[in-house]
């Protein structure tokens, strides 16, 4: 997940909440695409989790963790009167969700183009909610 973490971080240095969601967007989805054998991984990982409590509790965490962050970055983007307001938690929940769920059909699916899926994802969690 550190990988995963740097892109989180570059999102703060960015001066731009706009273009930081952008760019983790591109960034996570290019990551997990040159990376599909740790991706499976993940997935499997993940998938074990439900009949393996001390792993789901890292699970748990790193998901919370991840749900903060991107709440946080999408009211930052409200109170800068950049972004429209909504619930910022279930726009963070949904964007995760998007992402990893895209990147799972991406295992399942090797014609997926990451860049159509790119700039729909983008247009749907970012430009849609541009005031």
């Amino acid at each position: 997940m550190e990988p995963v973490q740097e892109m989180m971080f570059a999102i703060e240095a960015n001066p731009s909440v706009v273009e930081g969601l952008k760019q983790y967007i591109k960034e996570y989805l290019a990551y997990w695409n040159a990376h599909q054998r740790e991706l499976s991984l993940y997935f499997l990982t993940m998938n074990e989790s439900f009949n393996n409590e001390s792993l789901m509790n890292l699970y748990k965490e790193s998901t919370r963790e991840m749900f903060d962050f991107f709440e946080g970055i999408i009211l930052k983007g409200q109170q800068q009167e950049i972004l429209k307001e909504r619930d910022a938690r279930a726009h963070a929940i949904a964007l995760i969700s998007c992402l990893d769920g895209f990147l799972g059909y991406v295992l399942i699916e090797s014609s997926l183009s990451i860049e159509k899926m790119e700039t729909e994802i983008q247009n749907t969690f970012i430009t849609d909610l541009l005031k």
